[in-house]
């Protein structure tokens, strides 16, 4: 029987959660070296973010629409990857 984490790393990840090649070996790196890395990957937002524009407008509108008709949004978010997670309850 394999456990739990094992099965976990073996199944594919969104993006978001995957291992990132850049910063494989981050424990080596100088504290320069990680902030530059950082910064780096930190550029690659805005583009990401504009390849899903029209996506996140639908959401955004969907979301909206719910929240007028009485629904609620529920977001659930990493506070780091594969550790505890944030929810965060809009009111009615």
């Amino acid at each position: 029987m394999t456990h739990p984490s094992q099965d976990a790393q073996t199944q594919e990840l969104p993006p978001t959660e995957a291992r990132n090649p850049a910063s494989e070996r981050i424990d080596t790196l100088s504290p320069l070296e990680i902030v530059r890395l950082m910064n780096a990957e930190d550029a690659r937002v805005p583009a990401a973010v504009g390849r899903e524009a029209e996506n996140i407008a639908r959401a955004v509108e969907a979301i909206a629409q719910r929240l007028r008709t009485g629904g609620r949004l529920i977001y659930i978010s990493p506070a780091a990857p594969h550790h505890n997670r944030r929810c965060v309850r809009m009111p009615r």
